[in-house]
Parts: C-alpha cells; sequence; structure tokens
C-alpha cells in the first residue's frame, strides 16, 4: 500500500485543482554567483550579450536566515528532498556547508548541484562528513582539454583538482564503509564534447562515481546554437549506445538524452514536442522552486510565472495559494492554444509552450506518471474513494481515516 503522504499528493493530481500535502522536491536556489562561464550556461555564457536577460529572473543570494526558516514548514507539509542548485554554484555561498548540515540534522534527504571547483582537500572532507545524499558534479568532459573549451575562464588544472576532490571522497566512502554522498557525473553533449562519450564514462569509473548522466544541449536562441549536434553527430551518439553495454560501474542513464535526440527537431534544439501530449505535467504537486530572492516557481521553466515570494508569505500559503492551484490547472493538461503556457521556458520566441521545446521536469513527471499507472486495484479503489469524499468537501482528517480503513486490509 502506497503511504499517505503519497496518497494524498496522488488525491491532488487527481482532482487537477489543488494540493493536500507539499511537494516531494523542493529546489533551494542559494546565490546566482558562481566562478565558472559554462559556454552553454543561460546565465554567464561567453557567448551571451550584455542585454540578454532569457529567464527574466532578478539576480541575488538568499539569506542563510530565511532558508533556515523554511524548515519547519516543509517538515509540517512532509517534503521529503531538499536540492541545493539553480543559476549560480551553491558553493559559493558563504553559508553552504551550515545549510547542508541543518537540512540534514532535519532528516531531509540533500542533493547538491556544483561545478565541484571551489573545494580543495579540507573543504572535500568537510563536506563528506556533512552526509550530503546526493552530489550533482557538472562536468561536460572525458579530459581536461575538452572541459578547458567548455569553460573558457578554467584551464586542465581545474579539471585535475576536480578529479582529485572527487577520488578523495571515494577514498572516504571505502574507508567509512559508507555510501553516501551517492555521486552523478552530469555531461551535456554538444559538438565540441560528443567524440568523448566514452570517456566520459572511463572517467566515471576511474575515479568511482555512482552514476554518470548524459543529456542533450539546450542552445541559447542566436547566441549559442553552433554547439547543437548536427545529424551526423547525432547518429554518432545513436550508435555508440546501440552497442553500449552496461556490465560495470558506474549506471549510465542515457534513455531520456536518446529520445530527445531521435525527435525530428532536436538539430535545432527542440527535444520535447510530442512527449507532454501524452504526459501529463504533475510538477505542480511534486515540485516547487524557491529562487534566490525568495520567489517560487512551479516548475524549472515557469520563470515568468512566480506564484509567491518566501520574504513574504510563508511556503505553506505560497503552496496552497490560488495563484499555485492555477499552475496546477493549466499544467496538468498540456495545450498548446492555452495562453497562460505562452510565459513558460526560455526562448519566448518559441511557437509553442516551452514545455514543448524542452522540460526540465520531464524526468520527475515521467517518473511519477509511472508510478501512478503501477497502482493496484486496491489503491485505485481508495483513492476514487478519497476523490469523491474531497469533492464533497472532506478535509485532511476525514481523508487519513478513509486511508487507514483500507490500509488494514
Amino acid at each position: 500500500m502506497i503511504d499517505l503522504k503519497q496518497a494524498l499528493r496522488i488525491l491532488g493530481i487527481r482532482m487537477g485543482d489543488r494540493a493536500f500535502v507539499g511537494p516531494q522536491t523542493v529546489q533551494i536556489d542559494l546565490t546566482d554567483e558562481c566562478n565558472n562561464n559554462c559556454v552553454g550556461c543561460w546565465a554567464r555564457s561567453p557567448f551571451l550579450r550584455e542585454e540578454d536577460n532569457y529567464d527574466g529572473l532578478s539576480k541575488g543570494t538568499l539569506d542563510t536566515a530565511w532558508v533556515l526558516n523554511l524548515i519547519p514548514d516543509l517538515k509540517e507539509l512532509g517534503v521529503e528532498h531538499i536540492f541545493l542548485g539553480g543559476g549560480g554554484e551553491p558553493f559559493c555561498h558563504m553559508d553552504i556547508m551550515r545549510i547542508i548540515e541543518s537540512f540534514k540534522v532535519a532528516k531531509f534527504q540533500v542533493t547538491v548541484n556544483t561545478n565541484f571547483t571551489l573545494l580543495d582537500e579540507q573543504r572535500t572532507r568537510w563536506l563528506f562528513d556533512l552526509r550530503p545524499d546526493n552530489l550533482i558534479v557538472s562536468l561536460w568532459a572525458g579530459t581536461g582539454e575538452t572541459y578547458s573549451k567548455l569553460h573558457p575562464n578554467k584551464t586542465s588544472k581545474t579539471f585535475e583538482r576536480i578529479t582529485e576532490n572527487l577520488l578523495l571522497l571515494r577514498r572516504l566512502k571505502k574507508e567509512n564503509q559508507i555510501p553516501t554522498p551517492r555521486i552523478k557525473i552530469y555531461n551535456v553533449i554538444n559538438r565540441s564534447n560528443y567524440s568523448e562519450l566514452a570517456q566520459m564514462i572511463r572517467y566515471g569509473r576511474e575515479v568511482g562515481v555512482d552514476l554518470v548522466e548524459f543529456a542533450v544541449f539546450d542552445p541559447i536562441p542566436q547566441r549559442t546554437d553552433v554547439f547543437l549536434l548536427n545529424p551526423e553527430q547525432i547518429l554518432f551518439c545513436q550508435k555508440f549506445f546501440e552497442n553500449f553495454v552496461d556490465n560495470s560501474p558506474p549506471e549510465v542513464h542515457y534513455r531520456l538524452f536518446l529520445r530527445r535526440l531521435g525527435h525530428p527537431d532536436a538539430v535545432r534544439g527542440a527535444y520535447d514536442n510530442g512527449i507532454y501530449l501524452n504526459t501529463p505535467c504533475t510538477a505542480g504537486w511534486t515540485y516547487a522552486r524557491i529562487t534566490t530572492v525568495g520567489e517560487v516557481h512551479s516548475c524549472l521553466k515557469s520563470h515568468r510565472i512566480p506564484v509567491g515570494n518566501i520574504c513574504k508569505s510563508s511556503f505553506r500559503d505560497i503552496w496552497f495559494s490560488e495563484a499555485q492551484n492555477e499552475f496546477r490547472k493549466n499544467t496538468i493538461k498540456i495545450d498548446v492554444d492555452n495562453p497562460y503556457l505562452k510565459n513558460i521556458g526560455h526562448d519566448i520566441q518559441f511557437p509553442l509552450p516551452g514545455c514543448f521545446r524542452i522540460c526540465d521536469n520531464l524526468g520527475e513527471n515521467l517518473a511519477t506518471n509511472d508510478f501512478l499507472h503501477g497502482l493496484n486495484d486496491l489503491e485505485l479503489t481508495m483513492l476514487s474513494e478519497m476523490e469523491r469524499k474531497a469533492g464533497e468537501g472532506a478535509g485532511i482528517p476525514e481523508l487519513e481515516l478513509l486511508y487507514k480503513r483500507y490500509s488494514m486490509q
């Protein structure tokens, strides 16, 4: 039997216009500061011009007190996972270690998304002692030479330092017989690195990470289109994974990458048109993002549709607000003609909703939909009755009693 939080979250999805429990994951963007200038970055690519501001977000750094004040609300709402990432580098925030520690003490799962360039041996050991659950290292390369090409203000020496820190974490995990942090290397594949697929996997094996993930390149219109794969390069990637045998660590995630590369518009940087016609968006129930100025957004591409600000309202009030419910109602079924969706995405010149160009929440949405399709008959019967009761005005206590009755069967 699914647990109560899962049941209440699914109940909200089924009803389509409200929530009964908090999101599973809250992403907190600690700072917009970053020490890298990745060529594909929508905020700091050297190909950007001064007038460019594609995401439309205000920039800043979250005060530590605002971050820590979130903890009671998030615990009460049943949030399980804290993702520290966003438009900047989390380790540029002066209190990053204190923030990680505070969320771990409060029993959240914690993921840190980082370029991993700001840690030396001492800070790496400190990070290990804090026990974050997951570490995502954005690398985009299998060699130092390619790394420096894709991060123009860095050199092969930076790649070597990242390697040393990863090897140190591998040694600390082995010595202490502790599996965390689970480490993923994240590689965005483009025209400058597509030929290094094998090296990227081999590198992950050499430094002892748990997972290597491949992702498509999301181009900045008229700025970084030059990095898009051409048809021959797409075919190279497809053939590589056709013959790939995943029989030793690390895990290699490439199926969504291949699915997107197979889209007819992949050469133009549009990957998800068609997928959402058959995939309901559930981000409004499973995810929330808090930006560096406190704005709350309902998905990773809803930059122009803030639903509140934690500097003015509690996260709880924002999560159950009419603005958040409006997002839920307009996204549970993606309609290409819905004017609400025209404000979703980086590229406002794209003729379809940004969800169709590329959706950064697609992986979670696919996983949620797979979960929903795996419910058994008893769970479906229970959810149908809960939905009927909620439609008649039943509150959480009555829904909990109904859940308990079914869970005893």
